[in-house]
């Protein structure tokens, strides 16, 4: 992972550590960021697939040129091949809850201390820029890393950060206080990640000016290879999608081999979240792939990202309802 604006660790190779979220295989198409809270009506939207940029300004400019026509940058995404080249692009979103949205995306060198790293997420949080994530740029050891910044133009809404740091490995009840413990103060558990060279470890956090809202963290033990097949799967998320609660995804807690899926209820989901959980086709081209995630979009269900279950075999997961939806390595789509 990481070539030419993906997610540096959407391609699922990177051993878990923890707190940090077990990867999904590639593609991790993500999810939409979230429709208007408490909205009754339902959501809907389509994908477009564009070309991987090979350089940030490359990058930035094609960021910048969808942004303006209301396409939210999701991911990027690669077939199941074995034969290099494989077959690679950027998988963009619209959605009806944000018809009029206008984005400008920045990119940022990454911070490389605690201080420093606080420091940028608040400069850019104040101007209404949401923190999506690091990307690279180019292949290999010449890959060009950047920190993604989002902004709605359309918006006046700000955004406050908070980074905590973490140790390596995590307690299990120690995360879950924690989680819930900013969650209680309008801070949404956002994303984990580990400085270089200093190896530091931390968790990050973000409030909206508005609107106002609380989260609360459900932890289900798991293991590495998660529920025995898609239908167990199915059967998982919707239990927790019936109380309203969205999977942000696996997690190691404790020791290295001990795993929980971590979802996250906001205040403002009054509505139950429903998923849907089908084989993965590995065959699917690029093409093929956008296809079927516009023929789910167009009915309300929004990709979240290809998960293996015990049966070691692929499954593509689907989205709808949730107000607030993001897969944990693709970050937000929309601020």
């Amino acid at each position: 992972g990481g070539d030419g604006g993906r997610p540096l660790d959407d391609d699922g190779d990177d051993p878990p550590v923890s707190t940090a979220p077990t990867p999904a295989p590639a593609p991790t198409p993500g999810v939409p960021g979230e429709p208007n809270p408490g909205q009754p009506v339902a959501v809907t939207g389509q994908y477009r697939l564009e070309s991987t940029p090979a350089t940030a300004a490359a990058g930035l400019a094609a960021l910048n040129a969808m942004g303006q026509l209301g396409y939210g940058y999701v991911t990027g995404v690669a077939e199941y091949r074995t034969t290099m080249p494989v077959p690679m692009g950027d998988l963009y979103l619209t959605d009806t809850a944000h018809a009029t949205s206008k984005l400008q995306y920045s990119l940022a060198t990454p911070a490389t201390t605690v201080p420093a790293l606080v420091a940028q997420l608040n400069q850019n949080g104040a101007t209404g820029a949401m923190y999506k994530g690091e990307l690279a740029f180019g292949t290999g050891l010449g890959a060009d890393i950047r920190s993604v910044f989002v902004k709605d133009t359309t918006k006046t809404t700000t955004f406050t950060y908070e980074v905590k740091p973490t140790t390596l490995p995590t307690g299990k009840a120690a995360l879950k206080a924690e989680l819930d413990a900013q969650g209680a103060r309008g801070f949404q558990f956002l994303s984990s990640g580990i400085l270089t060279p200093g190896m530091e470890a931390f968790n990050i956090y973000v409030k909206a000016s508005a609107p106002a809202a609380t989260y609360t963290y459900t932890f289900v033990d798991s293991t590495a290879t998660g529920p025995a097949n898609g239908a167990a799967l199915k059967q998982q998320l919707n239990v927790q999608g019936a109380t309203g609660n969205a999977l942000l995804g696996t997690y190691t807690v404790d020791t290295l081999n001990t795993f929980v899926q971590i979802f996250e209820k906001s205040s403002l989901q009054t509505t139950p979240i429903t998923y849907d959980v089908v084989a993965t086709d590995t065959n699917d081209t690029l093409a093929q792939m956008t296809a079927k995630a516009n023929t789910r979009a167009a009915a309300g269900e929004f990709l979240y990202g290809d998960l293996m279950t015990s049966d070691q075999k692929f499954n593509t997961v689907y989205v709808k309802g949730a107000v607030s939806n993001r897969h944990p390595l693709a970050g937000p789509v929309f601020p």
